[in-house]
């Protein structure tokens, strides 16, 4: 018995754990390269890193039931993100931008020389650019009209870092878009909070990178 304790002890668990993974080191980007959308998320203040489950049926020709898995889900394909805005409200425009095009259609853009293109070179906010003018969108939020599927699907990474500030675990969330975001509330009494907006994006599948693979 001595020797379990001693194979299982608080000092053995100490030696081979470091200093842990942190909730708060991470960071988050979004693309959609056909809206010329790159937006850092430097103020995204809350991200999920999606889960993967496999659905399954009972099954049996005779005896126990067992389970036979059909399908892979992950959280339903949609992720959570919340972001704090600043003075400009930067990110919920390009957020609500990027989600406008969907339900717009296929619109045409304006570029420097005043011809037209379905593939402006920038969608964004300051660095990241406002050059986009929508010249001939064939819906509306009242009367949507659909945009294909291929135009305005992007990708989202979510990268968690380690003390050193190197990447440890990364996801990448394949074919996502916005799908919406929710109700901002003010108050004449919230003196000293930020207002803070949350979107939903949706998404195909993901994937996940290692940085640091255990040996």
């Amino acid at each position: 018995r001595r020797a379990e304790k001693a194979q299982f002890g608080i000092d053995k668990l100490r030696h081979n754990f470091d200093q842990g993974a942190r909730p708060n080191r991470y960071e988050v980007n979004f693309y959609c390269h056909n809206l010329g959308i790159s937006l850092e998320g430097l103020r995204c203040t809350e991200a999920t890193l999606p889960g993967r489950q496999l659905e399954s049926v009972d099954w049996s020709p005779y005896g126990p039931t067992e389970k036979r898995p059909y399908q892979v889900s992950m959280d339903n394909q949609e992720v959570t993100f919340q972001f704090v805005c600043d003075i400009n409200f930067s990110d919920r425009f390009i957020i609500e931008a990027w989600l406008g095009t969907i339900f717009s259609g296929s619109p045409l853009y304006e570029d420097d020389v005043g011809g037209k293109s379905n593939n402006p070179q920038a969608l964004g906010y300051g660095e990241e650019g406002v050059n986009v003018k929508r010249t001939a969108a064939t819906g509306n939020s009242v009367h949507p009209t659909f945009a294909y599927y291929n135009d305005y699907v992007g990708q989202v990474e979510i990268h968690t870092m380690a003390q050193n500030e190197e990447k440890a675990l990364s996801y990448k969330l394949i074919n996502a878009f916005p799908i919406s975001y929710a109700p901002i509330s003010l108050g004449y009494d919230q003196t000293d909070s930020l207002l803070k907006f949350e979107c939903t994006f949706a998404f195909k599948t993901y994937e996940t990178t290692y940085h640091f693979t255990p040996t």
